[in-house]
């Protein structure tokens, strides 16, 4: 769910960039091109609103990191939620965002008990409540707009009456007739109304105020509104106020709507003054001029009007004095549209865990109810507490990820968990088969005052992949993996694995992260838990491979983002 808000999040922003362009050019524009071109760009807009489809993830090339939304799962645990992408996404913020994964939630041992229960609680409503006000804002106004065009337009037919003059009538079948229309809205009267009103959407019906116009006026008024009627403008109306309702947060939209009632009115004036004369284009102007002093009140229902308040007459005038001069406006709908269309392409979002950057090194986590490798309490928490809690090796544990939370009470752990000793008084860790495992101080080959490892390789943070998944190699899997990296210092690096799922065109974590410390002369890194023993070998800058896990065995995995280092 927060993929797909922060998707509309991203979408409603382009479109909001993309009306604030289409307005500025038409400022500019106005005196050469017709309204046209920004009648078919509020068109590309609704129909790009309304089918958010989501291609960035295999197109991007500029990832936006944004924090992805945390939910709690046990006390010691905060898995990342909603992280499905396609694959390849871009690694940011030291954490790969398009899996659904768990990372480990700051040590609260300096927090007050009851602070992480509520922090848990409101994280993991945050994503549900955007949605729900969403909806409820945006049904609550569908159902306003619904019930408001209703009861107008059960008002307006209510105090209406069929129009009954023959010459009128006359009139009316001709210029149809002329506009090549076999049918058309049924013409009615209503007393109270200042202009003629075309409404309706399954039976259209055009309303003309009672003894106001006159038979060459009625002329003008016929052809205008036979125009709104065969260009089908009342469903135009009606698809843009659906985008505005849907995204009533985005204001972009409402002027999107608003200029767009204005553009109707001036594509119908042209249509109909175009190839006429001076005086024909003088008594089009009077005519608009003598339904605008008359208006009075306005019914709030989806409609096209000759008096449109939201038109300019000013501007009116000018474009029926330059109809059939002005330019379709090809050219700058076509940028618009490119425009559009390459940001959503090539601009995504990455949503980063933002608990990664301040985790706490020790996690035993899980994105599936099943128990995934890695999973065991024996980690890097563990080995720190023995190094610690050793007497007389005068080795130091490595430094804690987060290094402002307090160190862990070792006085309450508990008895069993206790380590074996070696000789030489340094706590080691029995293999899974039983062995001994060396003590740090011997796996690391020191016997000084800190038993850490320098690492002795350039090691960069980012998405380590199966090298075989670059390029079309058919020697590539289909459940390929990659190795996240992050949390990189000078004797450790946390990470975690995770593998391609075809069917679902996403990531799943198939090793909870952990943290590795680096070994013998610091060219190898190494992870010891209850089941695995994970070995890293770093082959060069871009390159490295793991053993250990029979999932990644055997495989070459390659950081193809590394600055200086990319490849094709």
């Amino acid at each position: 769910m927060t993929v797909a808000i922060l998707h509309i999040l991203k979408i409603n922003l382009f479109a909001a960039a993309c009306i604030f362009l289409v307005l500025l050019l038409s400022r500019r524009l106005k005196a050469k091109y017709s309204a046209r071109w920004k009648y078919v760009m509020w068109l590309i807009l609704a129909a790009y609103l309304l089918i958010p489809l989501d291609i960035s993830s295999q197109t991007a090339v500029w990832n936006i990191p944004l924090p992805a939304h945390v939910t709690a799962s046990s006390p010691d645990t905060a898995p990342v939620s909603d992280m499905a992408d396609a694959p390849g996404s871009t690694l940011l913020a030291g954490v790969i965002g398009n899996a659904e994964t768990a990372v480990p939630r700051q040590n609260t041992s300096d927090i007050p008990a009851e602070a992480p229960a509520s922090q848990a609680a409101f994280t993991l409503e945050l994503p549900l409540l955007i949605f729900c006000i969403w909806i409820t804002a945006a049904s609550a106004l569908s159902i306003f707009r619904i019930i408001s065009c209703a009861l107008a337009g059960h008002r307006l037919r209510r105090f209406s009456h069929p129009l009954e003059d023959d010459e009128i009538l006359a009139l009316y079948s001709s210029i149809r007739t002329a506009q090549k229309l076999s049918g058309g809205p049924e013409l009615l009267v209503n007393p109270d109304l200042s202009g003629p009103l075309l409404t309706g959407l399954l039976q259209p019906r055009l309303y003309l105020p009672e003894n106001l116009y006159t038979l060459k006026e009625l002329e003008l008024v016929f052809s205008h509104e036979l125009c709104h009627y065969r260009k089908k403008d009342i469903w135009y109306k009606l698809l843009l106020m659906t985008v505005s309702t849907l995204y009533w947060f985005n204001p972009a939209l409402h002027l999107m709507v608003r200029e767009a009632d204005r553009d109707l009115e001036f594509i119908c004036d042209e249509k109909v003054a175009a190839g006429k004369l001076s005086t024909y284009r003088f008594q089009y102007n009077r005519l608009l001029l003598k339904t605008a002093a008359s208006a009075h009140g306005h019914l709030y229902y989806i409609s096209a009007s000759l008096n449109d308040g939201a038109a300019d007459f000013k501007q009116r005038v000018l474009n029926i004095m330059a109809a059939g001069k002005l330019k379709a406006g090809v050219l700058p709908a076509l940028l618009l549209s490119v425009f559009l269309a390459s940001s959503s392409c090539l601009i995504g979002c990455t949503s980063v865990p933002s608990s990664a950057s301040d985790s706490s090194g020790s996690s035993s986590v899980s994105s599936t109810s099943t128990q995934l490798p890695g999973t065991e309490s024996t980690d890097t928490e563990s080995l720190q507490n023995g190094i610690s809690a050793s007497s007389g090796s005068g080795t130091q544990a490595p430094p804690d990820i987060n290094k402002d939370a307090a160190p862990p009470d070792h006085s309450s752990q508990p008895q069993s968990e206790a380590l074996p000793s070696d000789s030489a008084g340094n706590q080691g860790i029995t293999l899974s088969d039983g062995e001994p495992r060396p003590s740090i101080a011997q796996l690391s080959g020191q016997t000084g005052e800190s038993a850490e490892v320098q690492r002795t390789v350039e090691l960069y943070a980012g998405e380590y992949k199966d090298s075989r998944s670059y390029g079309d190699n058919p020697n590539c899997p289909d459940n390929w993996c990659s190795i996240i990296i992050y949390n990189v210092t000078a004797s450790s690096f946390d990470f975690f694995i995770q593998q391609y799922q075809p069917e679902k065109q996403s990531s799943v974590v198939v090793f909870n992260p952990h943290r590795a410390i680096f070994i013998d002369d610091g060219q190898r890194a190494a992870y010891y838990g209850k089941e695995y023993d994970l070995f890293f070998s770093f082959e060069n800058i871009t390159d490295l491979s793991v053993s250990g896990f029979e999932t990644t065995d055997g495989c070459v995995y390659s950081n193809n983002s590394i600055p200086g280092h990319e490849f094709s």
